[in-house]
């Protein structure tokens, strides 16, 4: 299993690539997780487990990453291990992930915000299986576990729930 990331316009390409359709969705994973940090780096003692369906195996690329960001993002944590099981008749996903919370000497690159149906493709070409799509990011304002909001500077872990609860910060417990 193999992953890369690619130029985007103003966001970024995220590449896997497999002998199985499950290698390749790994792939794009720490592809996608490797813009956020050096994965190699975060240690992988917290284990999540993940179930998802679709109606595609494309759909099912953007529902995965997206799931992971959001899981990032509301737990302050960075995956660097995947493992996946996908039903390719079903669409359906079963997935272990590995990671750590994000701490001060972790030096954040760019806070991936969500996958998006931009360039998405998940195929086989010859004997390897490629899935792709483009993710919206920006650079994150403030090195380590802080990212400026509104002005603020605030936990990535309450932008999101921020965002879904049209901006009212007294529902953060801030």
């Amino acid at each position: 299993m193999r992953y890369e990331t690619y130029s985007h316009t103003a966001d970024a390409g995220v590449r896997g690539y497999g002998s199985t359709v499950s290698e390749a969705f790994e792939g794009v994973a720490m592809a996608t997780f490797s813009l956020m940090a050096d994965i190699d780096k975060i240690d992988p003692k917290i284990k999540t487990e993940i179930k998802l369906k679709a109606d595609s195996l494309e759909v099912l690329l953007v529902k995965w990453l997206n799931e992971l960001i959001s899981l990032s993002s509301l737990n302050s944590m960075v995956y660097s291990k995947f493992q996946v099981e996908i039903d390719d008749k079903k669409f359906a996903l079963k997935a272990k992930t590995w990671g750590n919370k994000i701490n001060e000497a972790l030096e954040l690159r760019e806070e991936v915000k969500a996958a998006t149906f931009a360039d998405l493709r998940v195929e086989k070409i010859g004997d390897e299986w490629v899935a792709q799509c483009i993710v919206d990011v920006r650079p994150p304002l403030i090195k380590g576990k802080l990212s400026v909001y509104g002005g603020l500077a605030i936990p990535f872990s309450v932008i999101i729930p921020v965002m879904f609860s049209g901006g009212v910060m007294s529902n953060t417990g801030l």
